[in-house]
């Protein structure tokens, strides 16, 4: 008999009273599976000290909560961009990352994920969902264990979908030098089938510097080249490896003022979803700078206020606000106030944004049995600063990376 993990329910004490859910929190049973899930009561909702009160989800860190996670319906089908805002080098972040991929395709179907990085870390990812071979992910993970681990769950998980809904992932960020060197090795690995005009370019993209911070240079320099083998290329390489490659040789995103980076990632998106039928639902994850969605300048801003009609208005973002949490990124270090307050506010609003979590974190002070709390920010004008950042914030708690 199978086994199920029991779900963590939050209980509020003291001055903290559970109310039933609220209408819009509904379960959204439409495109169920038919598996059997354990009954589920949600969301809880909080009093907050000037009386307003805000519903939450526990989310449980068990392996099959996607199937019980529950976002409102409406939420789910009316919005086409799905973006997870997180603060890098946290390990609470994989697990995320892996329910909201589950979870979405469960319910939508999505199959396609964006990444902050370039086309050529996402051509090695994708080469690894299809092969199982860990040698793709070297410079993926560059080391870490759980980030492996979250790939090698992905893996297991794509395993079990049908050909057509298989996972891809798509880079609009710039390119990393060691995954582009990486791809352009092994996509070429075999050139004694290739005409011999095609060699010196190949020997070429082969030799691409490990000491430049990105690959953007190399790469303008080499599209002269690889317009002139443009033909030979696409009639030599099979059509998904060829389109990767011409998206890395055009990709002008760099490392630059935030601005112009989201910029290039947005013109980039536009590239890779142009042939993709209308309507297609995307899931990103990226750092919460680029999350933001209506300052005009995040990525995600960028994209909500498209003039495409398929992205306009239909961005949902989820930004994860942390508590005693670590990140390993750039070295073990806390996630302090002002990195919080710069990534919901994007140094606009920041005071009314961090009085508003303060809010939000006060009436959550005494539920340590729930360390991980999915928010969904009321639309009213109370809330407006954190809701022109996001409409959901996940508040954990608790997270500290092992040693």
């Amino acid at each position: 008999m199978r086994k199920y993990s029991l779900v963590i329910i939050c209980l509020v004490t003291g001055f903290i009273k559970a109310l039933p859910a609220f209408a819009q929190f509904r379960s959204d049973t439409a495109n169920e599976s038919g598996s059997k899930v354990m009954p589920y009561t949600l969301p809880d909702s909080l009093m907050l000290p000037n009386g307003k009160r805000i519903s939450f989800q526990c989310l449980d860190t068990c392996a099959n909560f996607y199937q019980l996670l529950r976002l409102p319906y409406n939420d789910i089908q009316q919005n086409n961009i799905f973006f997870l805002g997180i603060a890098e080098g946290v390990k609470l972040n994989d697990y995320l990352d892996l329910l909201f991929i589950k979870y979405l395709h469960s319910k939508t179907n999505i199959k396609n994920i964006l990444i902050e990085y370039g086309e050529s870390t996402a051509w090695l990812i994708n080469q690894y969902l299809t092969s199982g071979n860990e040698k793709y992910l070297i410079h993926v993970v560059n080391g870490s264990k759980d980030y492996l681990h979250f790939f090698r769950q992905l893996y297991d998980y794509n395993n079990t979908l049908p050909q057509n809904q298989k996972i891809e992932y798509w880079g609009v960020d710039f390119e990393r030098t060691k995954a582009t060197k990486d791809m352009m090795q092994y996509m070429f690995v075999k050139t004694a089938h290739l005409p011999a005009t095609l060699i010196p370019f190949i020997n070429n993209m082969k030799e691409i510097s490990s000491n430049d911070r990105t690959a953007y240079q190399f790469l303008k320099n080499s599209r002269k080249a690889f317009y002139k083998n443009e033909a030979l290329l696409k009639n030599n390489l099979t059509n998904i490896d060829f389109e990767a490659l011409k998206l890395v040789i055009e990709n002008d995103a760099r490392l630059d003022r935030m601005n112009k980076r989201n910029k290039r990632m947005y013109e980039n998106f536009i590239k890779i979803d142009s042939p993709m039928p209308e309507g297609t639902k995307v899931f990103g994850l990226f750092g919460c700078t680029h999350t933001v969605l209506n300052n005009g300048i995040a990525f995600a801003s960028k994209v909500n206020h498209s003039t495409v009609a398929a992205f306009r208005n239909k961005v949902l973002s989820f930004n994860v606000h942390y508590a005693n949490t670590f990140s390993n990124y750039y070295g073990i270090k806390p996630i302090n106030k002002s990195y919080i307050e710069f990534c919901f506010g994007y140094s606009k609003n920041n005071k009314e944004v961090q009085e508003q979590i303060n809010k939000i974190k006060f009436s959550f002070s005494n539920l340590s049995n729930c360390p991980i709390k999915l928010i969904k920010v009321p639309d009213e004008k109370l809330f407006e600063p954190i809701l022109r950042s996001s409409q959901y914030i996940i508040y954990a708690t608790g997270q500290v990376p092992e040693e």
